[in-house]
């Protein structure tokens, strides 16, 4: 008698979750209509195989699970059946989004290192402007061409700035991508 209440609630569920459906499938077609060019490129862009760590978990305990379902309804998910695997069309993205995110620990300190240094602090405030090139910047900031030079090299190598020849000078410029990503950096950390 209780495996027949059971049963009743879960079709009375089911009949419930249906018709919630029913009455909202005119706006989903809307709503998939209206992003179908953003979904059709999310699908394009997902992996076509399944992560490692997921074949690996598929082969030892469902090694007959052939199929495989992308979704975007839950867009960072893996999830195995016995029968089929759903992969989120995002779910690679994750695994980059934490290396990404590994990466950013372990290079912000070398970047405020960086900038604790007053000098190159300071060259990075004037090439805000515009580009300068080595004695230009030395002769602004009281510094000697080789000082100068040897904060231009650390920048360099750190991306804060680039290098443009024009005229027969090296000029410096501020790295506004590296920047932003150092923004990002920050965001994605701390707040």
């Amino acid at each position: 008698m209780a495996a027949f209440g059971v049963n009743q609630q879960s079709c009375k569920k089911f009949r419930e979750l249906f018709e919630i459906y029913r009455k909202n499938r005119s706006a989903f077609e809307i709503t998939f209509q209206e992003n179908k060019v953003y979904l059709e490129k999310l699908v394009s862009e997902a992996p076509i195989d399944i992560s490692d760590a997921l074949h690996s978990l598929v082969s030892e305990f469902h090694p007959e699970t052939k199929k495989v379902y992308l979704t975007a309804v839950l867009p960072l998910i893996e999830w195995i059946t016995p029968t089929i695997i759903f992969q989120g069309v995002l779910a690679d993205k994750l695994e980059l989004y934490q290396k990404n995110m590994q990466n950013a620990r372990e290079m912000l300190p070398q970047i405020l290192k960086l900038l604790g240094d007053k000098s190159k602090f300071e060259i990075l405030c004037l090439l805000k402007s515009h580009g300068r090139y080595n004695l230009e910047i030395a002769e602004e900031l009281h510094l000697t061409p080789a000082t100068a030079s040897h904060h231009m090299s650390m920048l360099l190598t750190n991306h804060m700035v680039t290098v443009e020849k024009k005229d027969g000078r090296v000029y410096y410029q501020l790295n506004q991508d590296t920047l932003r990503e150092i923004m990002n950096c920050f965001t994605a950390i701390f707040l």
